[in-house]
């Protein structure tokens, strides 16, 4: 049985968008049940040395079950600022930035 994940390029089940947060400009993967009604919203955070597709294989699985997917590509990869300054880098800078990114999508509470 083949795994359904999302295709990096010509994928109509994402969105690529971006948002200026703190000062930085991010970007992110969004996805959502096609009926535009969901549950709740899911923030997909990557580790090191990730970009927001390493969730591709569960973006599918989580919309199916009528979240909203959010995977930002995080300070420092792929389409994201990658400051020269250590500063912006630190939890509490990267927790607010997420923070945000879910104000200027309109959550008050997210998935982590």
């Amino acid at each position: 049985m083949p795994v359904d994940k999302i295709r990096v390029s010509g994928d109509s089940r994402i969105e690529y968008k971006t948002a200026t947060l703190n000062g930085h400009n991010y970007s992110y993967i969004l996805s959502q049940p096609k009926s535009g009604q969901y549950k709740a919203t899911v923030f997909l955070i990557h580790g090191f040395p990730d970009l927001s597709m390493g969730w591709r294989y569960q973006i599918p699985m989580l919309v199916d079950m009528g979240l909203r997917v959010v995977a930002p590509d995080c300070l420092g990869y792929g389409r994201t600022d990658a400051p020269d300054d250590f500063t912006p880098y630190a939890h509490k800078s990267c927790a607010a930035d997420i923070k945000a990114l879910a104000t200027h999508l309109g959550e008050t509470q997210i998935i982590l």
